[in-house]
């Protein structure tokens, strides 16, 4: 059972979609999602297009189409992680206890991030996934309970099973990121960006992060702002 990852799409479609969408995308010749002709460098993971968000910094020539890798296939369904950080924001917007349940990121990512980088036609194929947070493995700080979102961050755990290579690890931004304070620092391994996890720090206080060092699931206080990653399963369909 994929109970980190999969949800019955039976009946949730159906309510997502709507006969209008369902309309356009059996009869309009709109491109969904592009696989692209290569694999990141060094892996063999894919990299794909699926939808666009702001990302040069500049507004008035639209947003840009959204490079993903495909981290996992299961049956009918496929994981993807941005490749960069597409945007620069705090885990939570007061110092506080906090998981991933209630913060303010997933808030936001489920509402007007989702509006914002995809279509409806494009929205349905996001599977509405169930996911599970574990409590920290050092402090046990508690995880939270489950949630089903369309859009969210790794787990520490997920982190760790996906993130196995440079490629995969190092969280570069774009211009519209930098333009928001996101920030490179220069490790032994190369220079990467800071990035959220959705898993607690030690403290309940704390989110988990990552960059290509790794996971650190000590983590930083949630008032304060780092690179945001997000990730979505889609039907597998949307890659053909």
């Amino acid at each position: 059972m994929r109970k980190s990852y999969a949800f019955s799409k039976t009946g949730i479609k159906a309510a997502l979609i709507g006969l209008s969408v369902a309309a356009q995308a059996l009869f309009m010749p709109v491109e969904i999602i592009t696989a692209d002709d290569t694999t990141a460098a060094g892996t063999d993971t894919q990299v794909v297009t699926f939808g666009s968000y702001e990302q040069n910094n500049d507004p008035a020539d639209g947003s840009e189409p959204i490079e993903w890798y495909v981290l996992d296939r299961t049956g009918d369904s496929a994981l993807l992680l941005s490749k960069n950080c597409l945007d620069y924001m705090v885990y939570h917007d007061v110092f506080t206890y906090v998981t991933w349940e209630t913060c303010s990121l997933r808030q936001w990512m489920n509402s007007e991030f989702l509006n914002a980088a995809f279509s409806d036609a494009e929205q349905a194929y996001i599977i509405p996934t169930e996911l599970v947070t574990k409590s920290n493995s050092i402090s046990y700080a508690p995880g939270g309970n489950n949630t089903i979102d369309q859009v969210f961050l790794l787990s520490s755990e997920e982190a760790k099973q996906y993130l196995t290579t440079i490629e995969l690890l190092t969280g570069t931004g774009t211009e519209y990121s930098y333009a928001k304070g996101l920030k490179l620092s220069k490790l032994a391994k190369g220079e990467t960006a800071e990035y959220r996890l959705r898993s607690p720090g030690t403290q309940s206080d704390y989110a988990a992060s990552c960059n290509i060092a790794g996971v650190s699931e000590e983590g930083f206080s949630v008032d304060m702002p780092c690179g945001v990653r997000p990730a979505v399963w889609v039907d597998a369909d949307a890659l053909k």
